[in-house]
């Protein structure tokens, strides 16, 4: 593909992925230190809550959630932060994908694209 099709910024990125690298790829006893993979052995059975999320609340695991997050998640984490202190409503969360999401999201708010890096 020609350069001059790609955004200025994907012009220099790699067109292979790197191959992947699961737990389940490597020797036992291999520790992860670049990847944020836990170990194995530490991971619950999480079976008992997909089998009630996927009984109980079918109809909203098997979706798309709402931009903002699951209104009844958003109730009662604003109740579990005013319990703590705080002083909000369920109107004043966001709940994001994970911390990438988040971190990308704030950094969206507060910088601008001409802003000098710090290196």
């Amino acid at each position: 593909m020609s350069d001059d099709r790609l955004a200025r910024r994907a012009r220099p990125l790699s067109t292979r992925f790197p191959a992947p690298h699961f737990p389940s790829e490597f020797d036992e006893g291999t520790i992860f230190f670049d990847s944020g993979f836990a170990a194995p052995q530490l991971l619950p059975d999480l079976t008992p809550y997909a089998e009630t999320a996927l009984g109980a609340h079918r109809e909203e695991v098997l979706q798309y959630a709402s931009g903002r997050g699951q209104p009844y998640m958003r109730a009662w984490l604003a109740e579990w932060m005013n319990a703590n202190g705080c002083d909000l409503t369920a109107d004043h969360i966001l709940v994001t994908n994970g911390a990438k999401q988040g971190i990308d999201l704030v950094c969206r708010l507060l910088l601008d694209p001409s802003d000098p890096s710090v290196a």
